[in-house]
C-alpha cells in the first residue's frame, strides 16, 4: 500500500493476497480487458 502511495508513477493495479502470483501469471499473458472482465465476474462487480 505504501509503495502505491508513494511511487512517483504508480501501477494502475498491485496484486495483493493468496492468489498474488496467479494474478500475475493471468495479467501477464490475458489483455487488460480480459482480465478486468475475469475479476469483475470472480468479485460479482
Amino acid at each position: 500500500m505504501e509503495r502505491a502511495l508513494t511511487d512517483k508513477n504508480p501501477k494502475a493495479r498491485y496484486p495483493v493476497g493468496k492468489d498474488a502470483r496467479a494474478q500475475e501469471v493471468l495479467r501477464a499473458i490475458l489483455p487488460t480487458r480480459v482480465m478486468d472482465a475475469l475479476l469483475a465476474r470472480v468479485f460479482g462487480i
